[in-house]
């Protein structure tokens, strides 16, 4: 039986080309927030209203924490957030500056008092953020880092080196 070269380099380049889909599918440009909300004594506190609202976009992203007080909101663009928490019975929680950064969760817990529902805590979020749920780290690379990238060392025609900027 004889093999056709033709077909083996198909069905090569098609795997090649699928498994190289793989590799790219994990990097984002987005993040996400996860936390959970209790109340003064550690009581979950389930169907609370979360609302993130974005400081430069706008951006309006809603969740609503479970019956053990988790909640998530993924797919959330680069940036600083206000994190407003609202529940009856308890008073507003807002959680001003909130850093939502590229390719990661962060997380926000969130401590209700009670009270009367109008009135309202603020918090400011001055503290770096930390991430409990993955070790990945990402940064946003901008145009003045790029224009200030080491020339290139020994390529003809190329004016900025990508491999110097990495080391």
């Amino acid at each position: 039986m004889r093999f056709d070269l033709s077909l083996l380099r198909i069905l090569s380049f098609t795997l090649l080309f699928a498994l190289s889909g793989l590799a790219a599918h994990g990097q984002s440009d987005r993040g996400a927030i996860t936390g959970t909300i209790v109340d003064t004594s550690g009581g979950s506190v389930q169907g609370a209203s979360i609302v993130a609202t974005g400081k430069d976009t706008g951006a309006v992203y809603r969740t609503t924490s479970g019956t053990t007080g988790a909640y998530r909101i993924t797919d959330m663009q680069v940036g600083a957030y206000d994190i407003n928490v609202t529940s009856p019975g308890f008073k507003t929680s807002e959680q001003k500056g909130f850093l939502v950064q590229i390719n990661s969760t962060s997380s926000l817990d969130i401590t209700l008092q009670a009270g009367d529902i109008t009135e309202t805590l603020t918090v400011l979020a001055d503290t770096p953020t930390l991430q409990t749920d993955t070790s990945d780290v990402g940064t946003i690379v901008d145009r003045r880092q790029i224009m200030e990238l080491p020339l290139a060392l020994g390529g003809q025609g190329v004016l900025r080196a990508p491999e110097a900027f990495v080391f």
